[in-house]
Order: C-alpha cells, then sequence, then structure tokens
C-alpha cells in the first residue's frame, strides 16, 4: 500500500531528527561510517527515491523508522 504525502513528510521528518541526533554526538551504537551511510542514504532517498545500502546496521535503522527495505544482491534498497 503506498503511503500518503503527508504520511511520507511525517517519516521523512522523523528521520531527518534522527540523523541531526547521530550528528550531534548520540551515535546510538553506531559508527561514524554507518552514521555517514545513514545520511548519505537519506539524501538519495529524498532525491531519487531510493538507495542503496550494504551496511546492516544502516538498514536496521531505516526498518525501525517504517522505511520499505528490499534485498538487493549482498545489500538492500530502501525507500519510502
Amino acid at each position: 500500500m503506498k503511503k500518503s504525502k503527508k504520511a511520507q513528510k511525517k517519516q521523512l521528518s522523523k528521520m531527518e531528527n534522527k540523523l541531526v541526533e547521530l550528528y550531534s554526538g548520540e551515535l546510538d551504537g553506531l559508527t561514524p561510517a554507518e552514521i555517514y551511510e545513514s545520511a548519505k542514504l537519506f539524501s538519495e532517498i529524498t532525491t531519487r527515491g531510493n538507495g542503496v545500502t550494504i551496511m546492516s546496521a544502516v538498514k536496521s535503522l531505516y526498518e525501525k523508522y517504517e522505511f520499505t527495505v528490499k534485498e538487493k544482491g549482498i545489500g538492500w534498497t530502501i525507500c519510502i
């Protein structure tokens, strides 16, 4: 089921707030490389609609915020 634009914006806003927290020093068990990958992925999602990662911690973070995760090769495609 496709999410409404309002629901998508809310979901993106929640993830953006989490990324700000992570960059503010609340690492939440993630390494700096995983935080960087999370931010890069967020940028890809907001510009293209999806992104790809091979980091399981990044996948788990996006799953926690209810993004759609699909397996792709050795990694995952993540989208709203």
